[in-house]
């Protein structure tokens, strides 16, 4: 399995502060997909990006830097748990305004075993409109007993025109495929 030296390297809530050295991928999901331990994974560290217990924790754009080559851009997760009417209006549009930056490719994280939500399908839209290269990568694939993956599959695939990657990050099922496809 490759390994990548991955480093955090800033925190911002304003586009104009983006790092423009290196090409970026966003990553972007609800709240509780688990998008710091997909981090976590790629980095092959357990600490790296914070992982909560609470969802919705996260109210930065936080920047990593992959292999001195590019950044991985964790988004706050939409869905917004727990937060006040004001500080979901705030990560609303800190989020919209950083769609509309350019990207090597957007990562969409979808919980398998929730499915596709309406924010999912909402944000997938978006991204097409915004005509960004849409990566989507199905969490918690470990979570659904075999014998219904296959239904949940098809569910999601009737959802998306994209490609769908199946991720586990406690059996690294899929992981090798992610890391190909970002970091070929």
């Amino acid at each position: 399995m490759k390994t990548f030296d991955v480093s955090f390297v800033k925190s911002i809530t304003d586009p104009q502060e983006q790092l423009l050295d290196h090409p970026s991928i966003l990553i972007i999901g609800r709240s509780n997909v688990g998008k710091s331990t997909f981090i976590n994974a790629l980095a092959n560290r357990l600490k790296l990006a914070k992982v909560s217990s609470t969802p919705g924790k996260t109210p930065y754009m936080n920047y990593y830097l992959v292999n001195n080559q590019l950044y991985l851009l964790d988004s706050p997760g939409y869905g917004w748990a727990k937060r006040s009417k004001t500080q979901i209006a705030e990560f609303k549009q800190m989020l919209d305004s950083f769609l509309h930056l350019t990207f090597k490719s957007v990562i969409l994280l979808i919980d398998f075993k929730v499915g596709p939500t309406k924010d999912d399908k909402s944000f997938y839209q978006l991204l097409s409109d915004l005509h960004h290269d849409i990566i989507i990568i199905c969490t918690k694939y470990d979570k659904v007993i075999p014998s219904l993956r296959i239904k949940q599959k098809k569910l999601l695939e009737s959802q998306f025109n994209d490609s769908i990657i199946y991720y586990s990050s406690t059996l690294k099922t899929g992981l090798e495929e992610i890391k190909l496809r970002l970091f070929a």
